[in-house]
Order: C-alpha cells, then structure tokens, then sequence
C-alpha cells in the first residue's frame, strides 16, 4: 500500500533524497540554518547514533550543500556558513543524546561496567572530529568557491571549536564523574560483549535524539516526548547535562 516501495529496500534512494531536500533548501534560501539542523536530526534518529551513521548523514548533507551553493552567486559564503552551523548544531543535539543514554545505562543496568562508560566516553570524542573530516572531505570533492568556502569554514571551525565540541567537552565532564562513581567496577565482558552494549547505547541514543528533536520542533512551551530509550525512565529530562 505504500507509494515508495523502494525507500526501505535501497537506503541509497533515502541518502540521495536527503541530499536533495538539502539541496533544494539551500536554492530557496529561507532558514537554511534550521532546515539543515532538522533535516539532519531526522536523517539520524532513522538508525544506530554510532560515528558511521554521523558521517554518512554529514556527507550527504553536506554534497546536497554543495550543490545547491553552485548557483547561488555571492549568496555562496553566507548559504554555506548556515548550513554547517546547522550541522553542527544537528551534531551536538546527537552528543547530548548519547550522553543521555549513556547516563541512563550506568544508573539502571547492572551489566554497565566502567568500560562501558569509558567506551562511550570515546565515542562522544571522536564526534568533533568526525564532524570536522566531513567538512574537509566535501571540500575536496567540491569545486571553485563553494570548494575553497566549505574548506576556509572547516579550517576556522578546527581553531576556533564547534558547538559539538563544547558539547562533548561537557558530556565528558559529565560522564567522568559517573566514571569515578563506578571505578570500584570490574571492567569485565569480552570484545563481542563490549560490541553488543555500544549497538545498545547506539539505539538508545537515537531515541533519545528523536524526543530531542520532536521538543525543538513544538518550539517555547513544547511537552517533552514520552521516553524512547528501552526500559527507560519516564522523565529523561532530569539526566539532561547542565
């Protein structure tokens, strides 16, 4: 009965109509910033919030940016710096996720140990960096200013910090109290046990990034989501970092 019978059978045709909502979003101008934090937050509450689902979500929004600047003129540098501030807002959204469901683990399950939580603690650091290398590979397979733009955007965000930097920064130093709350923990568990708690806290995190941006989309005033997160509590909002 559905009308788009190959969405959930070729992901491809879901990457490229993301690239295309962000394309078309950049040739109508509006708010580019918002659409592009929306339209990213979507994309990834769809799967697992681990670093491949952020990169491949980074890059196609990011090819959709650079297509839609090709005709924008001298509106390029101005289009471009929204759409990474959108991005980037988009990705601290998710490291405020994850940290959120990391957080929950370590109070409600006996299996979280302390390496759990230094695993998690590792995956929040590698967030910036992925945000950052996506910049800088969409500069490369761009062209002319829009290319030279993206590129002069990812150097200054590397120098100056992001705002999933400071996010993450802040979820560490969140995290890292509840590290020294469990360091009388034996860190036990083989490799495959370690895989099997980060895939949970991987989709624990998107459900948590899907009640995040449904309260940003209701706006002032907006009821927070019913918990997402499996066996969560109901009032997630009380382990939102400060």
């Amino acid at each position: 009965m559905s009308s788009e019978p190959s969405s959930s059978a070729d992901p491809a045709s879901g990457r490229e109509r993301l690239s295309e909502d962000i394309r078309k979003a950049i040739e109508l101008g509006g708010e580019i910033q918002e659409t592009v934090r929306s339209v990213t937050l979507k994309a990834l509450t769809k799967g697992e919030l681990d670093t491949e689902s952020l990169r491949r979500v980074a890059g196609d929004v990011l090819k959709g940016v650079m297509e839609g600047t090709a005709n924008r003129g001298s509106e390029v540098t101005e289009s471009i710096g929204r759409a990474i501030a959108g991005l980037d807002e988009a990705f601290a959204k998710a490291a405020e996720a994850a940290t959120l469901a990391a957080r929950e683990a370590s109070g409600r399950m006996r299996e979280f140990t302390s390496g759990d939580l230094r695993r998690a603690m590792d995956d929040l650091k590698n967030m910036e960096g992925a945000f950052l290398d996506s910049l800088r590979e969409a500069a490369k397979a761009g062209r002319d200013v829009a290319s030279t733009t993206l590129r002069s955007f990812a150097e200054h965000a590397a120098n100056s910090g992001t705002a999933v930097g400071r996010q993450v920064q802040s979820s560490l130093d969140l995290l890292g109290g509840e590290l020294g709350r469990t360091t009388g923990a034996q860190i036990k568990g083989s490799i495959e046990t370690g895989r099997v708690m980060a895939a949970m806290l991987a989709r624990a995190a998107s459900g948590f990034l899907a009640g995040i941006a449904e309260m940003i989309e209701a706006g002032p005033g907006g009821k927070p989501p019913a918990d997402r997160s499996s066996g969560g509590s109901s009032d997630s909002s009380s382990s939102k970092p400060g």
